[in-house]
């Protein structure tokens, strides 16, 4: 059965995951099903770890990263 895309029913979703790499990762996997189904995802997070996710992220035209400033503490 062939699925329909209705732009009306589309999503933009953020995405805001604790800052571990075992958590991040899961996010961006959701996140890059949500993306096959057509839904925008911001996902938000480190500047460091988006150098370390960058590749993992297979629709770049949906999903955008927007990197956050973590303050030391």
């Amino acid at each position: 059965m062939a699925a329909t895309t209705n732009t009306s029913n589309l999503l933009h979703i953020a995405m805001f995951p604790w800052f571990a790499t075992g958590h991040m990762t899961p996010f961006l996997h959701l996140s890059n099903e949500l993306a096959k189904r057509g839904h925008r995802v911001t996902f938000l997070l480190p500047q460091k770890a988006q150098l370390q996710l960058q590749h993992l992220n297979r629709y770049p035209h949906l999903i955008t990263f927007h990197t956050l400033t973590i303050p030391h503490v």
